[in-house]
């Protein structure tokens, strides 16, 4: 007989780890509907993930409960994670846009890498394009108010908000500007600014458009919080740099997104915003480069994306099970190649 405690158990396991209380309610629950099982109320699933404080070698309180060799922790507002699970992430397939309808709880995030797949107005299908998805121009936008709103609510307080930027060039210096506008208006306050290099060998520079990097914007929910033993509050853990040079990573890269970065960019931006065990969320995920960061780096990352086949491949990349729903199809799948005769549905 399936107990709550184990279709909790597996519905973190899946998700890469970790779990958001959101979004375990919902899986648990459908668990028990696909079994034909009474689903579980949701205080009964609350109450099995923390039954007690516990306090952590770094002085950080959260909550556990153990039995039958079962043990969880809560390692945020509303996230939780399997105890001694080396590596754990969260892996959401859905909108980015909406961090609400994706699971996660007011201020429960230390920082935020995003790298928006913002809209250039050309064919991302083009020969140089080619590792793009074939849907990835349907999901670029601009972004709006509504986007920093989003970003603000599950921010700490003094944590960190990373965009990612295009150089600006003639046609994206309105659009940069009004990031910065929207960003400000909703409480955001401006920290740093810091190119990191593309292509060192061949700077290129037409006056409208410069190709060998790109930015990164870095802004603080508020006043941002101390990371420095030393200096001034708001000292990150050392001293910024003035540019990240990624040149040799980028040429030994081989990349299964056209936009994918080094992943020793994003362990360097980590270390300074953050401290180990702490949550990061990888929005608009890609092809996971910051994730696999975050783990590199002993933090707790949440990962969302919007294409199938990019969460297929991050997945694999990360070392993760597939999901229920594709082990599912693949056992059907090997029941229909079984009987040559029978005829199969999948939907």
């Amino acid at each position: 007989m399936l107990t709550v405690r184990e279709a909790v158990a597996d519905a973190i396991r899946e998700e890469g780890g970790i779990g958001l209380l959101k979004r375990l309610y919902d899986k648990v629950i459908s668990r028990f509907q696909d079994e034909d099982l009474n689903p579980p109320n949701k205080e009964s699933i609350r109450e099995i993930l923390g039954s007690h404080t516990i306090v952590d070698p770094e002085g950080r309180v959260g909550r556990s409960a153990k039995t039958s060799g079962v043990k969880f922790e809560r390692v945020s507002n509303g996230i939780y994670k399997l105890a001694d699970e080396n590596g754990a992430c969260a892996v959401i397939e859905g909108d980015a846009r909406d961090l609400e309808a994706a699971g996660l709880e007011e201020e429960s995030v230390d920082l935020i890498i995003s790298d928006h797949p913002w809209d250039e107005g050309h064919n991302h299908r083009s020969s140089n394009q080619k590792n793009f998805a074939a849907d990835y121009e349907d999901t670029t936008f601009l972004y709006g108010r509504f986007d920093f709103q989003q970003k603000f609510k599950v921010l700490k307080e003094g944590g960190y908000c990373v965009e990612n930027l295009p150089a600006e060039n003639h046609k994206n210096t309105k659009y940069l500007r009004k990031i910065r506008e929207y960003a400000e208006s909703v409480g955001f306050q401006f920290y740093a600014l810091i190119p990191w290099i593309k292509f060192g060998d061949n700077p290129r520079n037409t006056g409208r458009f410069k190709k060998d990097r790109e930015y990164l914007l870095v802004l603080s929910k508020s006043s941002a919080r101390r990371l420095s033993p030393i200096g001034k509050p708001y000292m990150t853990k050392e001293m910024l740099p003035a540019q990240f040079d990624m040149t040799k990573q980028m040429k030994e890269l081989t990349k299964s997104h056209q936009a994918e970065k080094p992943v020793l960019l994003w362990e360097q931006v980590i270390h300074l915003l953050t401290e180990p065990g702490e949550v990061i969320l990888d929005q608009y995920s890609g092809s996971g480069s910051a994730t696999e960061a975050a783990i590199n780096t002993n933090r707790l990352p949440i990962l969302i994306e919007l294409l199938s086949d990019n969460i297929k491949k991050i997945r694999n990349r990360l070392g993760l099970p597939a999901l229920l729903k594709d082990r599912k199809r693949e056992n059907l799948e090997k029941t229909f190649r079984a009987k040559p005769n029978g005829q199969l549905a999948l939907f």
